[in-house]
C-alpha cells in the first residue's frame, strides 16, 4: 500500500480556515507560541489569560527582545533572581526604562530573572502575581470583574507606565485574546510513567493532566532556534523533522513515538478536518512521493513548529501557507462536561 491508502487520505484534509487575525505576524506567532500555556496557567491561578499573554508581547516585544530570547527567557521584565529546581539563582543585569511617575522615562541598570525555558517564565509570572496578594489582589479574577479591571489593576504597580492599561486592553482587544481566559472543552486522557509523583499508582503511573498538555507545548516551544541538524533528536545535538517530535513527546509525556517522518505518519489517530486541529496534533507532508517526508506539530491559532532543512532553525510556520496531506493525533482526549468545566481545574491556593 502507498501511504495515501495507509493513512486515509482519499477521503481527509479538507479545507482550512485561517485562525489568525493579520495583524502583526509577529505578534500573532508570538500568541499562538505561549497562548495554550497561558490558558491552563489561568485556570490554574484564578488570573486571566488574556491579561497575561498581552503583558509578555508588551513586555517583551512579542517575545523578540534580548530578555526575552534564549537563554534568558523572561517574558515580563521581572526583576531580582529565579532559582530553578535545584535551587541555583539565575539572573543578568540590562538596560531598563521606568516612568518617574509624570510620563518621563529615565534609564537605569537593574537585575532580571533569566529562566530555562519561557515556559518557567510564564509559571513564575503567575506565582509572582498570586504570591503577592495584598499587591497584586486587584489582578485576580475573584476581585477582577473582568479583563479591563485587571489591567488598571496592574498600572502602578507591576508598571509606572501611566499608559500600561490602555496599552494592555488595546492587544487583548485587537488580538482577541479573552479566548484565552475561557476553558478548553476536551481535556488530556492516559497515563505517564511518574513514579515519584504523589499521584502515582503502585506501578508508577499516574493520570495525564492538563498541566500535562501544557508540559508538551512548553517543552516544543523551548526549542525554536535550534540549529536543523540531520539525524539530530536532542537540543545538545540539534534536530530533523522527527527528532523534534519524537523528543518533545518523549521529554514531556514519556510517550515514544517512531524515529521517522514516514513511520511517525502511520501511528495515532487521523485527523480528517484541519479545522478540528489540535494543539500537539502531528502534521506530515510528502513533497511528492507516496510517503511522508517531513513532519511539524501544531501548536494552535493556525501555527505549527518544525525543524524545516539545512541551514535553517527550528521555528514557527503557518498552516495556511503549506497544508499538510495528512495529520495525525498522538495523545487521546476526551470531553469536558460543563459542570466539570465549572469545578476543575482547582485554582492554587493563593497565601
Amino acid at each position: 500500500n502507498n501511504f495515501s491508502q495507509q493513512v486515509g487520505l482519499d477521503s481527509v484534509i479538507q479545507d482550512y480556515t485561517p485562525h489568525h487575525y493579520t495583524q502583526n505576524l509577529t505578534t500573532e506567532m508570538f500568541i499562538a507560541q505561549i497562548g495554550e500555556q497561558a490558558r491552563q496557567i489561568g485556570q490554574r491561578y484564578n488570573i486571566y489569560a488574556s491579561v497575561m499573554i498581552a503583558q509578555a508581547i508588551l513586555e517583551s516585544g512579542s517575545g523578540s527582545s534580548g530578555l526575552a530570547l534564549a537563554p534568558n527567557n523572561n517574558l515580563f521584565g521581572i526583576k531580582g533572581v529565579w532559582k530553578d529546581k535545584d535551587g541555583i539563582g539565575h539572573s543578568k543585569t540590562f538596560a531598563t526604562m521606568e516612568d518617574d511617575g509624570t510620563g518621563s522615562l529615565y534609564s537605569i541598570l537593574d537585575s532580571f530573572r533569566v529562566y530555562n525555558t519561557q515556559a518557567d517564565s510564564l509559571e513564575d509570572y503567575a506565582n509572582l502575581i498570586t504570591g503577592m496578594p495584598s499587591y497584586y489582589s486587584g489582578v485576580l479574577k475573584t476581585n477582577a470583574k473582568d479583563y479591563k479591571d485587571a489591567c488598571a489593576a496592574l498600572q502602578g504597580t507591576y508598571a509606572t507606565d501611566t499608559t500600561y492599561a490602555s496599552k494592555l486592553i488595546g492587544l487583548i482587544e485587537t488580538y482577541d485574546l479573552t479566548r484565552f481566559d475561557k476553558p478548553l472543552d476536551y481535556k488530556i486522557s492516559g497515563t505517564i510513567y511518574d513514579p515519584g509523583s504523589k499521584e502515582a499508582d503502585d506501578n508508577g503511573y499516574r493520570q495525564l493532566t492538563m498541566d500535562d498538555y501544557s508540559n508538551l507545548l512548553g517543552t516544543l516551544t523551548s526549542q525554536l532556534g535550534i540549529d536543523y541538524v540531520w539525524g539530530g533528536a536532542s537540543p545538545e545535538q540539534g534536530f530533523d523533522c522527527s527528532g523534534l517530535v519524537s523528543y518533545v513527546y518523549k521529554k514531556a509525556l514519556g510517550i515514544d513515538i517512531t524515529r521517522t517522518a514516514d513511520t511517525q505518519a502511520l501511528q495515532g489517530e487521523t485527523v480528517k478536518d484541519l479545522n478540528d486541529l489540535r494543539p500537539g496534533d502531528l502534521l506530515f507532508w510528502r513533497h511528492g512521493t507516496d510517503v511522508a517526508q517531513h513532519v511539524g506539530m501544531y501548536i494552535g491559532d493556525g501555527y505549527y513548529i518544525q525543524a524545516p532543512t539545512e541551514g535553517q532553525q527550528v521555528k514557527i510556520s503557518a498552516v495556511e501557507n503549506n497544508k499538510p496531506d495528512v495529520v495525525k493525533r498522538i495523545i487521546n482526549f476526551v470531553p469536558v462536561t460543563e459542570e466539570a468545566k465549572v469545578n476543575t481545574p482547582t485554582p492554587v491556593k493563593v497565601n
